[in-house]
């Protein structure tokens, strides 16, 4: 609807952080998204100034430690990070935080301690089910 491109990597491709680092410098990606470990590892190939056309990284499926949010913002300036969350068996996001490159190392990245309230269209809590 916007113009944008759908690039695929190759055939487990998704499983090496350096040939993913090179494919998206290539292939000029602009969104992506990753498993908090495969980032971690992906990060280990990148340096500030790599992948510049990378404006949005979304992580899920795991935890995302403050520690790996504070590298990430190191190595890709440039980039906006976005940790989802969603019920796994469902296969779908239904939160979302945009990290801070300016938030503390210490402090725990949003989404877990919080409660997520279903409501209806006038904003009333839904009965469970």
């Amino acid at each position: 609807m916007t113009g944008a491109e759908l690039a695929f990597a190759a055939p487990d491709g998704h499983r090496d952080p350096g040939y993913l680092a090179q494919f998206l410098t290539e292939r000029q990606v602009t969104v992506t998204h990753f498993v908090p470990s495969m980032l971690s590892e992906f990060l280990r190939q990148v340096w500030a100034g790599d992948c510049l056309r990378l404006r949005s990284v979304m992580v899920s499926g795991e935890p995302l430690g403050p520690c790996l949010a504070r590298r990430f913002f190191e190595r890709l300036p440039h980039a906006e990070l976005h940790n989802l969350y969603g019920p796994t068996e469902a296969a779908v996001e239904a939160t979302y935080w945009q990290c801070n490159a300016n938030a503390s190392p210490t402090a725990p990245v949003p989404i877990t301690g919080i409660e997520l309230l279903v409501v209806d269209e006038d904003g009333i809590q839904a009965p469970a089910g």
